[in-house]
Order: C-alpha cells, then structure tokens, then sequence
C-alpha cells in the first residue's frame, strides 16, 4: 500500500485499526496522529457476520502504525466504515 496521493471521496469504504476518533480523520492534517494508504487494487475482506467488501483506504492510528513498522507484522484491521469529510 502507499500513501495516498488520490485522497478518499464521501462514501467510500475504509478499513480502520479500531481507533478512530470522530471528526479527526482529515486527510489533509498529519497532525492528526492517522496514517493513510491507498490500494488502487482495493482490498477484499469478510465481516464477522459473513458479508464482503472492498476497500481501496486503511487508516491506521500512530500507535498501531508504530508497533506494525518495530515488529513487522501485519496491521490489525478492526473495522470498516464510510469515509465522510463534510
């Protein structure tokens, strides 16, 4: 994944670590303490209850962010949600 240079439009689905709060999703601050990728491809994923979806956004918050990069393993993904700016 890489960090976005397309940024997510209302209504898109996004994949979260669970640590989000409302109204500091801002792509357009760093100082948000998220970080953003974008997978052109999207990504498949299947909810506890067994329904689909594809996701082209991760948002991870800088604690998770930091323990993915000094162990290496895999970004826990919690949730998705709707991306809406406005």
């Amino acid at each position: 994944m890489l960090m976005p240079k397309p940024h997510p439009v209302d209504g898109d689905v996004i994949l979260h670590c669970g640590h989000l709060e409302l109204g500091t999703l801002s792509i357009k601050s760093r100082k948000t303490g998220y970080h953003w990728y974008h997978d052109p491809d999207g990504t498949s994923f299947m909810r506890p209850d067994r329904t689909t979806g594809v996701s082209h956004w991760t948002v991870v918050c800088n604690q998770c962010h930091s323990g993915h990069i000094q162990t290496g393993k895999a970004l826990d993904i919690r949730g998705d949600g709707i991306y809406l700016n406005g």
